[in-house]
């Protein structure tokens, strides 16, 4: 049986909070040792399938997988997924063709709009980097605001199927609690200073 996360963290400050006796941070620490090993031991016995073949996965082919992708391989569909991946990401850097004022490649003008208010208001940021927010996917934000905590999406385009990506990924943002600005192409006239009203209230 699978021991829930609230009970590892309680036993976690208890092993180590100074106003324990030392017989219950040493108790602790037994506990969590015995609770993680039986983890292990459960985790090995499991039965998994390839999320993509359905065949059932060695121990260390979940491993592997889950490390990687937080998704369930075999060792030949994690290879398919990896090529999959890396044909994206350069597809990806391939469609960076403007340059905003600060040397960042970016996909679109909105973008470069985006790179120019926050380099002009000394603002740090990243850009199209990968986060892990939800268990079993990976985030590219547009942008992602360290000293704010906040993510920036520039939303800028009109097909269907976008449209429908935006949604999950405004979902996936949602229900991890994270600070989202959105800016629409809509914005663009008047980008700056749209962004900076957004961004005022996490200042």
């Amino acid at each position: 049986m699978a021991v829930p996360q609230p009970v590892l963290s309680d036993l976690r400050d208890m092993a180590i909070s100074p106003i324990e006796k030392e017989y219950n941070n040493n108790g602790a620490k037994r506990a969590i040792e015995l609770i993680e090993e039986a983890s292990r031991i459960a985790e090995r016995q499991a039965v998994h399938c390839c999320q993509r073949c359905g065949v059932e996965l060695e121990h260390d082919e979940f491993v592997r997988s889950q490390k990687a992708f937080q998704r369930p391989f075999c060792n030949y569909c994690f290879d398919e997924v990896f090529l999959e991946r890396r044909n994206f990401e350069t597809k990806v850097e391939l469609q960076k063709k403007i340059r905003a004022k600060d040397g960042t490649w970016v996909q679109s003008h909105g973008e470069r709009l985006i790179c120019e208010a926050l380099d002009a208001e000394d603002i740090r940021y990243r850009y199209d980097e990968r986060f892990r927010i939800l268990d079993g996917y990976a985030i590219r934000p547009d942008f992602y605001l360290p000293e704010f905590d906040v993510y920036i999406e520039y939303w800028g385009m009109d097909t269907a199927d976008y449209k429908i990506g935006m949604l999950k990924k405004q979902q996936l943002y949602q229900q991890q609690g994270k600070r989202l600005i959105s800016l629409y192409p809509s914005d663009k006239s008047q980008l700056r200073q749209v962004l900076l009203d957004k961004l005022a209230k996490y200042r």
